[in-house]
């Protein structure tokens, strides 16, 4: 369905998030993503091959390729999962995913619990060259997903 072609695109990594709503046959993708290759034209037409999409809305932002945040996002990814607690959401999906815009840092993806969540906001605020950051981390308990349905039905998939 539409998260799994998402979820299952190659370049997808944890400095990227995207989201779908899907109702009556129309895909809003909305999120984040590095820069290269072309993310934004490649996640869309995975999503149009989707049994059901009969058309597709593309907000996806491309995020800054500069040096600066580049540098700070692998500097995060770095700090986050080498800690002894959330060394386990490297990989896993949707796990943490880090969005980095001119040192402004927003964590966005599911926790199993809030001693993650309050975690994994310590350590990217104890990360050297972040401004502010979002604590987006939602609990796995919190996060409704919607049952293998039509893509013509209303729902969010993350």
């Amino acid at each position: 369905m539409v998260a799994d072609a998402i979820g299952r695109y190659p370049y997808y990594t944890v400095f990227d998030h995207v989201t779908a709503s899907v109702q009556n046959g129309v895909v809003t993708l909305k999120g984040d993503v590095t820069a290269t290759p072309d993310k934004p034209a490649d996640i869309r037409e995975r999503v149009s091959k989707v049994v059901g999409v009969h058309q597709i809305v593309n907000d996806i932002e491309i995020l800054s390729p500069g040096i600066g945040d580049g540098r700070l996002r692998y500097a995060l990814a770095r700090q986050l999962f080498s800690h002894p607690s959330l060394g386990r959401y490297n990989g896993y999906n949707p796990g943490i995913h880090i969005i980095v815009k001119t040192g402004y840092v927003t964590l966005k993806g599911t926790v199993y619990d809030e001693g993650d969540r309050l975690i994994a906001d310590s350590v990217a605020r104890r990360t050297f060259g972040v401004i502010r950051v979002y604590n987006e981390l939602k609990l796995r308990n919190e996060v409704v997903v919607p049952a293998a349905a039509p893509p013509t039905r209303s729902g969010v998939v993350n």
